[in-house]
Order: C-alpha cells, then structure tokens, then sequence
C-alpha cells in the first residue's frame, strides 16, 4: 500500500514536465532510472499507456535525439499523411543512456508503426523530410548549428568565441554615465545579438537576444521589464547598430557547397570613450 501511495504520488509530478507542445497522453519524464522496483513498474504504465493509444488508434512518430533534426519542422506534415502525430524529444529530457520510463512507450507504439506501416517508415518519413529540407534550402532560413560552416565577418581581426564575433563598441561619457547612473552592475553595458545575412553575404536585418542590465540578463521577450534598457538600452542598440553598418556583407554560412541564408550570434560591449 505505502509503494502504491509512492506512485500515485508521483505521477502527478511527471504531469507537469509534460512538453508544451504535447498531447495530454504525451508526458516526457525528466527522470532517469538504473534499476530497481520502480523501472518495472513504470516501465509496465508506459507499455499499458502505449496499448490504450494503439487501440484508440492514436499512433505517434517519437523521434529522440541529441539535436533536433534539421528537418524538423516538415514531420508534422509528412506524419499526418499516414495519421500520426509527431513529436520530437531530446535525449536531455530522457536522460541520455539512462533508462527512462518513456522509453518504453517508444518502444510499444514503435512496434504499432512497423506492423501498420512497415519496418523502415521511421526511416522513410525522415528521409523524405530531409529532402523536403534540402528541396527548399534556398528559400528558408536555415538554422546555423546545422551548417558545417558558420557564417563569419569579413574582418578576421575581431576576436569570435562560441557566441560569434565579439564587437567592442566606445559609446561617448554622457550615454555611459546613464548606464552606470541606472545600472548597479560593475560591469560594461552588455548585448547578445543576431544578424540575418543572405546567401550572398547581404546583411538584411538584426535582432537584439539578449541585455544585461542589473546584474541579470533580459531577453527579447522580457526587455520591456528593464528600466535600464527603456533609460539608455536602446540609444545603446542604435549605437550598435550604427556602428555595424561598417560591415553590410559577411562571409554566409555553408551547409556542403552549398550557402545559406541564417541569423548568425554575436556580441557587444559598450566601453567608454576615451578608455
């Protein structure tokens, strides 16, 4: 009694690490197990959970992995042809080798999909999505941790970790004093940006990710809570933005032989001038 307490107890949990994206019927576990009385009774939920949805033909293509497949975005449609529903689940949520209860989910619908459709659907429907991916390469943005050569610009002086190029930017004393006047952080004003450059090199667009202000980081969608950004952040952009118009083509990135068009990071910091 008290072990099945322990489980009712549990499920509600898992509940809610659900993805967003997801069916009711669809939970991810954020927990890894490596044996003992739980994995089996888990594990026996999960195929009882996989069999209800088979009979209610409710039949889903779970792709695992541990970087979503370029050809993402084009599984829904593929999958809905043959009445499956996609989802796409990264091995971070299922706790990479370790064993995890959706796993044995996977396995049961996976078993459905092979006596319905055949051995190799899951192959073929990838496949196909990732021709879709390559058929519509020159007119979509790609995303740049698929391209084996990141984009890049031209002036190979200016220092670039893993977020990109790293801009040192001298905004004059009176606009970095407001900044320091706002702001209680020790630190330079700081930015982490995109920008959209086009096959071809062009510069067509940028977007502001992230500002640190505060000592914490606002992202595009919370800006609007920073004081500091809304007192001088956004003279500090324009500023950004004036200064990068110095470089209105960049080396594209490379998928092969083949040039793509892709938001590429970077990063700014605001020195004063004169330092």
């Amino acid at each position: 009694m008290r072990k099945l307490l322990f489980i009712l107890f549990l499920l509600p949990a898992f509940a809610t690490h659900a993805q967003k994206d997801s069916i009711i019927t669809m939970p991810a576990y954020d927990t890894a197990y490596t044996g003992g009385y739980d994995v089996d009774i888990f594990c026996s939920l999960e195929h009882k959970r996989a069999v209800k949805d088979i009979k209610a033909s409710r039949l889903n293509f779970i792709e695992t992995g541990l970087m979503e497949p370029r050809y993402k975005k084009y599984m829904p449609w593929l999958c809905k042809h043959y009445h499956l529903t996609y989802f796409y689940l990264p091995e971070d949520r299922l706790g990479y080798g370790g064993f995890n209860p959706m796993r044995c989910y996977i396995a049961a619908i996976d078993s459905a999909l092979k006596i319905k459709l055949g051995d190799s659907v899951k192959i073929k429907l990838a496949k196909s999505a990732d021709s879709c991916f390559w058929s519509h390469i020159a007119t979509d943005t790609i995303d740049e941790k698929y391209c084996n050569v990141p984009a890049a610009v031209p002036d190979e002086s200016i220092y670039k970790n893993l977020n990109g190029e790293f801009f040192h930017i001298k905004c004059d004393t009176l606009l970095y004093a407001k900044f320091k006047k706002l702001s209680s952080q020790q630190a330079n004003p700081y930015m982490l940006a995109n920008v959209l450059i086009e096959a071809d090199g062009t510069v067509t667009g940028y977007r502001l990710k992230t500002f640190m202000s505060e000592g914490a980081l606002y992202y595009d969608d919370t800006l609007k809570y920073s004081w500091v950004y809304d007192g001088c952040g956004k003279e500090l952009w324009q500023l950004a933005l004036k200064y990068l118009k110095k470089y209105p083509k960049w080396k594209p990135a490379r998928i092969g032989n083949t040039y793509v068009r892709t938001w590429h990071n970077f990063e700014v910091v605001f020195e004063k001038e004169g330092e």
